[in-house]
C-alpha cells in the first residue's frame, strides 16, 4: 500500500514539475520572439502592472504596481471596464479604466487621482488586449521571493530531496519484499 502512495506522489511531483517548466518555456519563447507584445498562454495575457495609475485605496478596481493581471479578450467593451491595450511603440501594455466608447475609439484613463494627472488616452479598439479579469494583488512580495537565490536553491534542494526519499523507500520496499517472499 507504502508503496503505490510512494509512486502516486512521485508521479504527482514529476507531472507538476513538467507542466511548470512547459508554461515557463511557453512564456519565454513567447517573449524571445515577440519582444513588443505581451506573452500569451492560453488565451490570456499575463503581465506585470508597472505603475500606480489605477492605484486608489478603496476603490473596487484598484490595481497597486507590482500586481499580476490576467486579460482575457472580448467581443465588446463598456465604460467603466478596465481593460489593457498597448498601441504602437509602446513596448509594455497599459491598464486603464475606460472612460469613454465612440464607435472604434476608446478612451481610457487611470483611476488614481493623485498621479500627477493621468490624462486621458484615445486609441482604436484593435489595440485592446482584452479585459482585466483577475488581479493577483500580491505578486511583486512573491515573485522577490521565489526570485531570491535561496529560495530557488531552496526548492531544488526539496525536489531532488523529495526523489530520493521517494527512490529510497521504494528500494527499502523491494529489499523488505523480497524477503518476505
Amino acid at each position: 500500500m507504502k508503496q503505490k502512495i510512494l509512486k502516486t506522489i512521485e508521479i504527482i511531483l514529476t507531472v507538476l514539475m513538467i507542466s511548470v517548466i512547459c508554461v515557463f518555456l511557453i512564456f519565454i519563447g513567447q517573449r524571445l520572439i515577440f519582444k513588443d507584445k505581451p506573452a500569451k498562454i492560453f488565451g490570456v495575457y499575463t503581465f506585470e502592472v508597472i505603475s500606480d495609475s489605477m492605484y486608489k485605496e478603496g476603490d473596487p478596481n484598484c490595481i497597486e504596481k507590482g500586481a499580476l493581471v490576467f486579460v482575457i479578450k472580448n467581443k465588446t467593451y463598456e465604460e467603466g471596464m478596465v481593460i489593457s491595450y498597448q498601441v504602437p511603440g509602446e513596448t509594455i501594455p497599459t491598464t486603464h479604466q475606460i472612460t469613454k466608447v465612440d464607435g472604434s475609439n476608446i478612451t481610457t484613463k487611470g483611476i488614481n487621482d493623485t498621479s500627477g494627472g493621468d490624462s486621458e488616452e484615445t486609441f482604436d479598439a484593435q489595440y485592446v488586449l482584452g479585459e482585466v479579469k483577475l488581479v493577483w494583488h500580491n505578486f511583486a512580495s512573491v515573485k522577490a521571493f521565489v526570485t531570491n537565490p535561496l529560495t530557488i536553491v531552496g526548492v531544488v534542494v526539496i525536489f531532488v530531496g523529495g526523489f530520493v526519499c521517494v527512490y529510497l523507500f521504494g528500494k527499502d520496499k523491494e529489499k523488505e519484499t523480497g524477503k518476505n517472499h
